[in-house]
């Protein structure tokens, strides 16, 4: 989240399940994730490192032309966001179908999430609301490029009753990254000439570049936030083609300078302009992908689930199966029962969040 080797934890925002577990690591937080983007030529990949204390999840297929509505956030005056999906999309789901922690879509956007203590949503206005993590399924859902997201960004707005800080990094296949950053209530981009190093931890995007700055080529070791930061973007610095090897390897050689040891559960890359997906888990490090042009994007045709710790490897798309609400709930559940500030969610909200996709219906 924030550098902390200058500041306290902010316990508001911890999952007490992590507190023991870290104790013997006071200036580091929480929730360290890690996105980063690397470009030659017209190739492009953007990595991502999950780094929490949950493995299990979804790889799920979104379909297109959806007509859906946000899951009711804020208060009983705030209005839903409704929308209708123009692409299809894979997402990594955790938390249930509809939130997920990031993915692509099929016109090679993707976007990602990375915690944030620093984050304030903004006050209360006519805006319609949604989720924090439905957030990111209606960037995939709407957009082809980091271009259109930020020209949607006023269309909608996170409400403050959120209980989780996130800051959000997005990529296209045309090579546009962007960190969008929510601070003081205001909506913080930065793009192009404002994004000169493609990274983003758990520090502000400002203060991340002017630490990169001032350590220079010292590239830290640790693995703090502002640290990760610096030694991805140094990574980044010296890619060499001719010695480097392949993007994808390099990727993953990012990844691993920049893991959290046992709290990095996947490790992602998406090839934004081949249209796949690679990821591994930490039980399964077998790496496997889904190109997402071989993939059934039609809303008339049921939603399609895999089980990220399936024992498997390379092209797993024959493997996924139908999705069900008795699957959702079962994450969701075990999700939320293993979440600090959720573990005493009722059942029947529990079965409510599980029900919330079938809201949802195919437009054609």
């Amino acid at each position: 989240m924030r550098k902390t080797n200058k500041k306290i934890f902010s316990f508001r925002r911890f999952f007490g399940i992590f507190l023991s577990a870290f104790l013997f690591l006071p200036t580091l937080s929480v929730f360290p994730c890690s996105s980063f983007f690397l470009k030659h030529g017209e190739q492009m990949v953007f990595g991502k490192n999950y780094d929490w204390h949950l493995e299990f999840g979804y790889l799920m297929i979104n379909k297109r032309h959806v007509i859906k509505t946000a899951m009711q956030a804020g208060t009983a005056a705030d209005s839903p966001a409704a929308w209708t999906s123009r692409y299809g999309s894979v997402t990594f789901n955790q938390y249930g179908r509809e939130f997920p922690m990031g993915g692509m879509n099929e016109a090679g956007l993707a976007v990602e999430i990375m915690m944030l203590d620093e984050t304030e949503y903004p006050i209360p206005d006519s805006r319609p609301v949604i989720k924090n993590l439905q957030w990111v399924q209606y960037q995939l859902d709407r957009f082809a490029t980091v271009a259109e997201l930020i020209a949607g960004l006023s269309q909608v707005r996170i409400p403050p009753s959120e209980t989780y800080g996130l800051h959000y990094f997005a990529c296209d296949k045309t090579g546009q990254c962007a960190s969008i950053e929510f601070l003081k209530g205001r909506t913080v981009v930065h793009t192009k000439e404002t994004l000169p190093v493609p990274v983003l931890t758990n520090s502000t995007y400002q203060s991340s570049l002017a630490f990169y700055k001032q350590v220079g080529s010292n590239t830290p070791a640790g693995i703090g936030s502002l640290d990760r930061f610096a030694r991805a973007a140094g990574l980044i610095r010296v890619f060499d083609a001719r010695k480097s090897g392949t993007l994808l390897d390099y990727a993953a050689a990012i990844q691993k300078s920049i893991a959290m040891g046992a709290y990095t559960k996947w490790s992602i890359t998406y090839d934004l302009r081949n249209e796949r997906v690679y990821f591994k888990t930490l039980s399964k490090p077998e790496i496997k992908y889904v190109y997402l042009g071989a993939l059934d994007f039609s809303c008339r045709t049921p939603v399609k689930a895999l089980d990220l710790n399936l024992d498997a490897a390379g092209d797993v798309r024959a493997l996924f199966g139908d999705y069900t609400r008795p699957m959702n709930y079962e994450l969701i559940k075990k999700a939320l029962k293993q979440t600090n500030l959720h573990t005493n969610d009722s059942d029947e909200w529990i079965r409510f969040r599980a029900a919330y996709p079938e809201t949802t219906r195919c437009s054609n």
